[in-house]
């Protein structure tokens, strides 16, 4: 049975800057994954196609009965004369090695910043299906058991993603949160009820840095108690004197004091007297 659309609302329409999303994880095919999958004919050589390495839940896929192992071929809108072949680079897929073991890089200004081990929300695919705008209908192309299937879906909106996550920026601590979003706590194993904020930024000269906290890290409590949000952080922290943060990342966890009773030296300057 076709889903009923809705209107098309184009992106820029869309408030806050939602992307679109099907709800699931890509993985760029080539020529090796294509052949162990016996799909080099319909990808040209795996040049094109995805495998769907994994499916959220209460995503459009996971309604649709799509599963993790299928290969994605092509996408066509209702006002699309032809099929669009599906190509999904390796910065889309975000299949990189772990974060801990990866080297930053510098920015312009000189920090280190470390590239983020989850798959990006904004993809080849969500951009293509935004563009199509929330509440189009679409088709969706599988290759499956030596054959192809094809699935009905709706434009729909994603939740928020780590882009659009709200924020909080602690002057004193010399470091930024947000809240936790979908593919970063699949990444992390973490599901809806466990809390916690993400570590967006820290200062190479503040408190945080000091004290060992890191890029990406999970805080989960504050002076023993559980933070679910970036305003429950911002409420935890404010007028301490002492703070006592719960971090933990994937299996490892620690616990990291911070004495915010003394004032903090300003960053020194760079230029000479």
């Amino acid at each position: 049975m076709v889903p009923s659309p809705s209107p098309p609302i184009q992106a820029e329409q869309v408030k806050d800057k939602r992307l679109a999303w099907m709800g699931v994880e890509l993985r760029a095919l080539g020529s090796e994954l294509a052949q162990a999958n016996g799909v080099s004919h319909l990808t040209d050589n795996g040049a094109s196609g995805a495998l769907v390495a994994d499916v959220y839940l209460g995503s459009p896929a996971e309604g649709a009965g799509i599963t993790p192992g299928l290969i994605l071929l092509d996408l066509q809108a209702d006002d699309n004369p032809q099929p669009l072949k599906v190509k999904v680079s390796a910065d889309d897929s975000g299949f990189m090695s772990s974060l801990l073991d990866r080297l930053g890089e510098e920015d312009m200004q000189g920090e280190i910043v470390l590239p983020r081990p989850w798959p990006p929300a904004n993809n080849s695919v969500t951009r293509l299906l935004t563009d199509w705008g929330i509440g189009a209908h679409y088709r969706a192309r599988f290759f499956y058991n030596g054959g192809t299937i094809t699935k009905d879906l709706i434009v729909a909106p994603s939740p928020p993603h780590y882009d659009s996550a709200a924020s909080y920026r602690s002057e004193v601590l010399g470091l930024s949160v947000r809240d936790l979003t979908y593919e970063v706590r699949r990444h992390f194993q973490r599901t809806e009820d466990d809390p916690g904020v993400i570590i967006s930024q820290v200062d190479p000269d503040g408190r945080a840095a000091a004290a060992g906290l890191q890029l990406y890290e999970v805080v989960s409590h504050v002076n023993g108690q559980a933070v679910a949000t970036v305003k429950g952080f911002e409420r935890l922290i404010a007028n301490q004197r002492q703070l006592r943060l719960f971090i933990q990342r994937m299996a490892r966890s620690r616990l990291v004091r911070i004495d915010l009773s003394q004032p903090w030296p300003e960053p020194a300057s760079d230029t000479e007297p």
